[in-house]
């Protein structure tokens, strides 16, 4: 169980970004009039999966809190209704399940960009309640801990979802990317300088040494992590120079593609993060 747990740690959150994208596309790429119902059946599925991912992960969650099975867990539906009812993990786990089955079936009634940027504020939302439940409840600054890890969350699934939408729409449609490519790119810088100060913040919490910092597990894993954002930051801001002025759409795909390829491993690298000690021996 233990083995598979970050892989449905990572399906949860790249899905969720891929419904992030599907949702910028919709609110702020295409006009309202390029919007048919494959973008909104897109928007439902994507959601519905989001929905299987994080129940899937819940189950996993719980089955290596106990050293169980999959089979333990559904053999003990009790065991499963207390989880999701009364440890405040599990709240969260259900409360993003029923936020990603609200979300499906909103889309199909979404009509104006009003509506498409409603849900995409939702969606947002329903990304912050895993913060109270993560690496900060035993730090000393608990409540500094809390906000830095939760805008954290909103912040890179944010930005990768921007990084991803960019990505569909130039290859889709370069002239619909040149019009509004502006509003996406103001919104991922944003969403960068949140990334880069609430994981600085986040690394001031838990490292209590430069020599741990490079010594120990969680911290080389930190710097590599670190290391991927300046680079992501490097190439984000050449494509905003580069739009300046005349720029080819198969350079941009080939641009974006990299770094969509960079924020998939700085996830992972979230995810194993989640599941390393800290260097100061402090209970997670």
């Amino acid at each position: 169980m233990t083995s598979l747990l970050p892989l449905f740690q990572w399906l949860d959150r790249v899905t969720v970004i891929v419904l992030l994208a599907a949702l910028l596309v919709t609110a702020f790429l295409y006009p309202v009039e390029a919007i048919n119902y494959r973008y909104r059946h897109l928007i439902s599925l994507t959601a519905a999966l989001w929905s299987l991912f994080v129940f899937l992960h819940s189950i996993f969650k719980l089955a290596d809190i106990f050293a169980g099975t999959l089979s333990d867990i559904f053999n003990e539906p009790r065991t499963l209704a207390s989880f999701f009812l009364q440890v405040r993990l599990g709240q969260v786990f259900l409360a993003q399940i029923i936020a990603g089955l609200i979300i499906a079936a909103a889309a199909q009634l979404l009509r104006s960009k009003t509506q498409f940027r409603a849900i995409l504020i939702f969606t947002v939302a329903s990304l912050l309640p895993p913060s109270l439940t993560g690496h900060s409840g035993g730090l000393q600054f608990h409540e500094l801990a809390v906000a830095s890890w939760g805008v954290h969350i909103v912040a890179i699934s944010l930005w990768s979802g921007g990084v991803l939408a960019l990505l569909y729409v130039s290859i889709r449609n370069f002239e619909h990317l040149r019009r509004s490519f502006g509003v996406v790119s103001n919104i991922n810088f944003a969403c960068y300088i949140a990334v880069i100060s609430s994981g600085t913040i986040s690394a001031w919490l838990r490292i209590p040494s430069w020599s741990s910092l490079f010594q120990s597990p969680y911290g080389r894993l930190l710097l590599a992590k670190f290391f991927i954002f300046l680079l992501l930051g490097t190439i984000g801001a050449a494509i905003r120079l580069r739009l300046r002025k005349e720029v080819s759409p198969q350079y941009l795909t080939k641009i974006l593609s990299i770094e969509i390829f960079l924020m998939g491993l700085a996830i992972m690298l979230g995810v194993l993060l989640s599941s390393t000690k800290f260097p100061i021996g402090i209970p997670q």
